[in-house]
């Protein structure tokens, strides 16, 4: 359920904060979790502060294709209820997350046409 899924996250990022700093990837990864069970939740605001907690992590130290995964993350969040300013960095980050896919390789094809795919529909949805 959402209650427990929300404190294994927090509790994952306490944990590794207290074991390995504030700079470890994991707590990225732990960050990134919780902004995804905010979105599917609808609590925006929440989901946005998670996410951008990821991509400040993943964005230092992680690889192109960590940090194409966090961009889209933050630009699904920022879309998902933002204004016009935040819909505006929503389609640039998911645009920089496409070309961070694209040039890594053929493999990653698929994580690019998501992305092309939820472009041509972001903007018609509702937000919350």
């Amino acid at each position: 359920d959402e209650p427990t899924a929300r404190a294994q996250f927090e509790r994952a990022i306490r944990m590794r904060r207290r074991d390995f700093g504030d700079r470890d990837p994991e707590i990225g990864r732990a960050w990134a979790g919780l902004a995804e069970l905010e979105l599917v939740l609808g609590n925006h605001d929440t989901g946005v502060d998670a996410a951008t907690k990821a991509y400040g992590l993943v964005e230092t130290s992680g690889r192109p294709v960590d940090l194409a995964e966090s961009e889209f993350l933050l630009a699904r969040c920022l879309m998902a209820g933002g204004g016009p300013a935040e819909r505006e960095s929503a389609r640039r980050l998911a645009d920089a997350a496409s070309q961070r896919y694209a040039e890594a390789g053929p493999s990653w094809r698929a994580h690019v046409e998501a992305i092309a795919t939820w472009r041509r529909t972001a903007d018609d949805k509702p937000r919350r």
